[in-house]
């Protein structure tokens, strides 16, 4: 078999054997990996906070009031494939972003929004950008797919953004 059939064979086996989240280490032989950073977008300053989701990240209460106020967010989505993967660039990246229910209420859904891939070298890294309006009181699940064309199952990882509003 030529070299290029025989790429092919392994990224799809690679492809068949991720099926597990993808948030933390990959797996040897996994396609890629993804994760997730959260950038509350500070009305007062214009600017953005650290990454909420990261290890001493910032306080996530009552975030819509104060110097520091927030009801918006930017979510980075980053794609980093395994040395010598490849992906098609129009390959889609969707992220749902869903407020938790409160008792008796319903999830409401903030995004659900898939963007291409778009370029990006053998074993390389990318990164996608997810703007989020109306956050800051409720708890915020996000969950992050890829399916690369003819792949038995998707990529995935997931989170939750803590927020919570109170006296």
């Amino acid at each position: 078999m030529s070299t290029r059939i025989l790429r092919h064979l392994h990224l799809w086996s690679c492809v068949a054997l991720c099926s597990l989240p993808c948030a933390a280490a990959p797996a040897q032989d996994a396609l890629a990996q993804l994760q997730l950073e959260a950038r509350l977008f500070q009305s007062t300053s214009g600017t953005f906070s650290a990454d909420v989701l990261a290890p001493g990240g910032p306080e996530l209460w009552n975030v819509v009031t104060g110097p520091d106020s927030s009801t918006a967010m930017l979510v980075v989505v980053a794609v980093k494939l395994a040395p010598g993967a490849v992906l098609r660039a129009q390959t889609p990246v969707r992220l749902i972003a869903r407020e938790q229910a409160t008792r008796g209420g319903h999830r409401r859904i903030l995004l659900d929004r898939s963007l291409p891939l778009g370029a990006l070298a053998r074993g390389g890294t990318t990164h996608l950008a997810f703007w989020l309006q109306g956050t800051g009181c409720r708890p915020l699940d996000l969950q992050v797919t890829m399916r690369a064309a003819d792949a038995a199952a998707p990529l995935s990882a997931a989170a939750t953004v803590p927020f919570a509003c109170g006296e």
